[in-house]
């Protein structure tokens, strides 16, 4: 995990000092962040956890996994936090406008650098919860592929591209939609080779209902 942070630190030094697009900086940590996995594990898959570890990510209380809670309860402390604190204010005004919220005293290079902390503990998090709940830690696992499926799931969530508009039960509603898609498209037999299409065809749209909706409301004025 610490790993995780330490990357998400590297990531917002890149794009705050450096002058880096934040979305650059991350495509690129992403890739030598995995690319640092592969030479640690020589691209072999890790396992042979303890009974202890696995079970926090494959056992069940009263018939629901466990990721249910974790998910659950990760996802109330960030809904609190994004709705009901200044910190959360905060971030809405940094995402809405980034000049604005600098003339208004907001320390936007300091809150950059708290967000990609917190998310690379996260994403460190959900790391974790993975590698125990399928017994294997995989140097590959999280590929392109599946870093697509959660943009997109959390753009049709309502989460806007561009920053300011979003909420964690949208993107929680967003995951489990798209998630039940992807179920979908399995039980009536598509062609896995098929599945990128429709994700792409839905990010798209999604990206083009947020423009559609952005532009209706800079029009409508405050």
């Amino acid at each position: 995990m610490r790993v995780r942070v330490a990357v998400g630190l590297i990531n917002a030094a890149v794009s705050v000092y450096l002058g880096v697009p934040p979305l650059i900086a991350t495509i690129g940590a992403f890739f030598y962040a995995g690319g640092i996995a592969i030479v640690i594990t020589n691209g072999v898959d890790v396992y042979g956890f303890p009974d202890s570890f696995t079970n926090i990510g494959s056992g069940e209380f009263a018939g629901i996994p466990y990721l249910i809670f974790y998910a659950v309860i990760v996802g109330v402390i960030f809904h609190i936090v994004l709705e009901k604190t200044v910190f959360g204010y905060n971030i809405r005004a940094v995402g809405g406008n980034r000049r604005a919220a600098a003339a208004n005293a907001i320390r936007v290079a300091r809150l950059d650098m708290a967000l990609y902390a917190i998310s690379g503990g996260v994403a460190a998090l959900a790391g974790i919860l993975g590698a125990a709940r399928l017994s294997t830690a995989s140097p590959s696992a999280g590929g392109a592929g599946f870093t697509f499926q959660v943009v997109t799931a959390v753009i049709v969530g309502g989460t806007s591209l561009f920053g300011g508009v979003g909420t964690i039960a949208g993107s929680a509603l967003g995951a489990i939609l798209f998630a039940e898609l992807n179920n979908g498209l399995q039980v009536i037999n598509v062609n896995p080779l098929y599945q990128s299409i429709f994700i792409g065809i839905i990010l798209i749209a999604a990206v083009a209902v947020d423009q559609y909706r952005r532009g209706r409301r800079f029009r409508a004025g405050p």
